[in-house]
């Protein structure tokens, strides 16, 4: 029991000491005073659009968990949805990563819904699956964009600011970190998760207009993820950036800083963005401050779940009252005991 505890509080540590670690490696040749500089100088407007587009995001990764729920028949109104999926957004920066975030929004759900967790849990890889379809599509234009562009000519003068092995290591203790919870769970907890999990995937797949209509979302996602960014960079830009050659790293700045390797992906965004971009000529203070902007939009908006989610508390014991006891279920065993 002693032994869990610790791995659990390994588990949770051990993000906060990669971030330091990243942020270490990222900030050492950077000079702060050029950085503060270029904060100073940056363009309010695009930093507005970045944040509006950011919580926009949020509509059609919604409506993307929103049809898998419909097929397993665990679907409430759309503003329930949306309002979860943006708490989960909350625990996804607090938890450090997809794995605690979208394990606690299905937690949520099925509590203010009245549905079993393991059940709800078990649509959010479904919803992560449709979302890797449109990420896969634009990324694939991006590439092609920037191949045709001539952004991959002169990767040899790639200037590695950080140490080659830097991203490995940080997916291997990703990796670490998610089989240390996945370790803390229940075995019981796990076997109801596997079995929903296979219900629901079949019903996906018997649905190709569910399909579609989750890789279109995820597209969607993907592009306003990578706007997000690139407005933010339009922000801080201190001279004219080659667009359709660095079109193609948007998409990976975007899942490496979605990995459950750091808090809310400070220092790996960083980290990559400084990577790719300094062989288009943008500068490091650019590279940095871009994303630290892009890492700002991300909390308050997750502030926002958070908001959301200490007022639902309020009302959260009622709902799952009235959930559970106008459940099918409920319904039955009352009519049962009349009938006796």
């Amino acid at each position: 029991m002693m032994f869990a505890k610790k791995r659990t509080i390994f588990a949770r540590l051990l993000p906060i000491l990669v971030t330091a670690g990243l942020l270490w490696a990222v900030f050492r040749g950077l000079k702060f005073g050029l950085l503060a500089e270029t904060f100073w100088n940056m363009e309010l407007v695009w930093c507005v659009a970045a944040l509006a587009l950011y919580g926009l995001l949020f509509v059609p990764a919604a409506w993307r968990w929103h049809l898998v729920l419909q097929l397993t028949g665990k679907a409430a109104s759309f503003g329930t949805t949306l309002r979860v999926s943006l708490i989960g957004h909350f625990f996804y920066t607090v938890l450090f990563g997809v794995i605690g975030g979208d394990a606690a929004k299905g937690i949520i759900y099925a509590r203010w819904r009245g549905f079993r967790p393991e059940e709800v849990v078990a649509t959010t890889p479904l919803d992560r699956f449709l979302g890797l379809g449109g990420s896969l599509v634009f990324g694939g234009l991006a590439f092609v964009i920037a191949a045709t562009a001539g952004a991959f000519d002169h990767l040899k003068s790639l200037s590695l600011h950080l140490p080659a092995y830097w991203i490995p290591v940080a997916i291997a203790i990703g990796g670490l970190i998610w089989v240390l919870a996945w370790r803390t769970g229940k075995l019981s907890v796990w076997r109801g998760f596997w079995s929903a999990f296979s219900n629901s995937a079949a019903a996906v797949a018997r649905s190709p207009r569910t399909l579609l209509q989750g890789f279109a979302c995820g597209l969607l996602v993907q592009m306003a993820l990578s706007g997000v960014l690139a407005l933010n960079l339009c922000a801080v830009a201190s001279g004219p950036v080659p667009w359709e050659k660095i079109l193609w790293t948007f998409p990976v700045i975007v899942v490496v800083s979605a990995l459950p390797v750091t808090v809310g992906g400070l220092g790996t965004r960083e980290g990559i963005a400084t990577l790719l971009w300094s062989a288009y000529g943008i500068p490091i203070a650019d590279a940095v401050a871009a994303s630290l902007l892009t890492l700002s939009g991300g909390l308050i908006w997750a502030a926002a779940g958070g908001l959301l989610l200490w007022k639902g508390r309020k009302t959260e014991r009622a709902d799952c009252w009235r959930a559970v006891w106008t459940s099918p279920l409920n319904q039955e065993k009352r009519l049962s005991a009349k009938s006796v």
